[in-house]
This record gives structure tokens, C-alpha cells and sequence, in this order.
């Protein structure tokens, strides 16, 4: 018998309508959630999965305003057995969330700038001669002479940033890009997978979706993807549940060629939930 096989098996009970993860209003529903996590933790043979101290505590903190998107996600915790888990998961990694320091966020997108200007222009520049465009510096000047209509209410600084990089060859670069792996790699997720014994971690990928606001711009309350993202590992999301119909995901990383491993995380919850809904396409949402 295979381990998706032995996971059906264990899933049986939350297939069926009465005992969905979502109630009618979108909302965790606290017996089937009990009934997922422990379905997901009496596999003994890789299938455990986490939320670090750093996680929980930065899920509640960002998604504070999203009250009924905290009590989904407290709920995951709460109403299972992953409380030993969660207790044997406090890390106390080198850097926490509150010490990193405006250096270290400064360093992640000194070297986002430069790998976005190096891809790009090798994207545009094999677009053949009949493209409008055939790289970063002629983006910005097109914006430019056209700055009524594609500038009106914000600015190209990122990309002006980004054209004053020099190639991926330069020092300053690779020295950033070391200290960037460092701080995501052997002092970030390898630490507390490596250190707790952990196979994954998992956290709320985002908040629902916000109306757009051309005056004060975003209203992103935050989410998870950055550390992945500049460790370069692995990161799975699927849709977790809605908060006033908007859909809201959960995220499921762990280190350098985990993709197995996270696929069949990511699987077995969807198997087990089922929170997709097909997209309903409202002209506003239901507050």
C-alpha cells in the first residue's frame, strides 16, 4: 500500500459533506479540524508538520486585523494534538523576527533589484526585434515619455534602482547574496527544521485580498514568502479557507529539494479539506 493510499485511509472521515473543514459561512469547523491534524500526525513516517513559536506568534500578530482569519488559524492549532508539537517547535533561532535588522531587509532587496534587472532584460531581450521593448532601461524611458497615462499615481522608483545594478559578477552582490543565504539557510529554516527534528513548517501565506487604493496605496498586512524566497527552497501554498468570501492560503516550505516531501503535505490537505471553491467572479465582497 502506497503512503497517498494509507492517507486516504486515514482521511475517510473528513471526506464526506458533515464533516467538511468549513462550515456554511467559510468558517474552520473545530471537530473536523481535530479529526484532520490528528489524521496528519499518526503518519509516523515523515508526515509531521509544524508551527514554530516564530510562526504562530507572527500569524496572530499579521493577521490581527483579520479576526475571523486568526481564529481559523489558532483553530488548526487548538483543537488538535499538535500542542505537544507546537511546544517542542519553540526554536530559538539566532536572529527572531524582531531582531532582524533594517540592514538585513535592506541587503533582500539590494539583491532583488539586481537579479530583477539581470532576468528581465534577459527575458525582453529574447523577445526578437519586432518587441516594443528590449530591456529595463528602455521600459523606463517609455514610461517617461508616456508619464501622464502610465504614471499617474505612482512613480518607477524600483525600477530606476534597479537599472543603476551593475551585473550579477559584481562584488557587492555575491557578498549580499552570502549574507542573505545565511541569515534564510543555515540561521533561519535549516536551523529549526534541523535543530526540532522538524521535516516542514507551515503558515498562513497571506490575508484576504484588499480594495485597491490609489491614494495611500497597498494595505498588504503580510504574509509568508520571503524567507523561502530568499533562502531559494521549496514553498507550497493552497487555499486553507475565506474570510468574507476572499480566499486566504496556507503555506508549507521546508529546505533545499523538499518537493516531495511538500507535495504530499500540500496534498493531503487539500484532500482533507477540500476549501477550494471554484471562483464566484462578485462585483464586491460579501461584508
Amino acid at each position: 500500500m502506497s503512503r497517498y493510499q494509507e492517507l486516504d485511509q486515514e482521511l475517510d472521515l473528513v471526506r464526506s459533506p458533515s464533516s467538511s473543514l468549513m462550515d456554511e459561512r467559510g468558517e474552520m469547523n473545530k471537530v473536523s479540524v481535530r479529526t484532520v491534524m490528528e489524521a496528519l500526525f499518526r503518519q509516523r513516517h515523515g508526515f509531521l508538520i509544524v508551527f514554530t513559536a516564530v510562526t504562530l506568534l507572527g500569524a496572530l500578530y499579521i493577521f490581527g486585523s483579520h479576526k475571523k482569519y486568526a481564529s481559523q488559524m489558532k483553530l488548526l492549532v487548538q483543537n488538535s494534538r499538535s500542542a505537544q508539537v507546537i511546544s517542542a517547535g519553540r526554536s530559538e533561532a539566532p536572529a527572531t523576527v524582531s531582531e532582524v535588522s533594517e540592514e538585513q531587509l535592506n541587503s533582500e532587496l539590494e539583491v532583488l533589484l539586481y537579479e530583477f534587472k539581470a532576468d528581465l532584460n534577459a527575458y525582453l531581450a529574447g523577445l526578437g526585434p519586432k518587441a516594443p521593448v528590449h530591456s529595463l532601461k528602455e521600459i523606463i524611458e517609455f514610461n517617461e515619455k508616456h508619464r501622464e497615462k502610465e504614471l499617474p499615481y505612482f512613480g518607477q522608483d524600483l525600477f530606476t534602482k534597479a537599472e543603476a545594478k551593475g551585473p550579477l559578477t559584481e562584488k557587492a552582490y555575491l557578498e549580499l547574496l552570502e549574507k542573505n543565504h545565511l541569515m534564510s539557510r543555515d540561521q533561519g529554516i535549516d536551523f529549526v527544521l534541523k535543530k526540532e527534528k522538524l521535516d516542514a513548517l507551515i503558515a498562513p501565506t497571506g490575508g484576504p485580498a484588499w480594495p485597491t487604493d490609489w491614494i495611500n496605496g497597498d494595505h498588504f498586512a503580510g504574509g509568508y514568502s520571503t524567507a523561502s524566497a530568499v533562502a531559494g527552497y521549496p514553498h507550497i501554498t493552497v487555499p486553507a479557507g475565506y474570510v468574507f468570501g476572499l480566499p486566504v492560503g496556507i503555506s508549507f516550505f521546508a529546505s533545499a529539494y523538499s518537493e516531495p516531501t511538500l507535495i504530499k503535505f500540500a496534498y493531503a490537505f487539500e484532500q482533507a479539506t477540500r476549501a477550494r471553491r471554484p471562483p464566484q467572479f462578485w462585483p464586491t465582497a460579501k461584508i
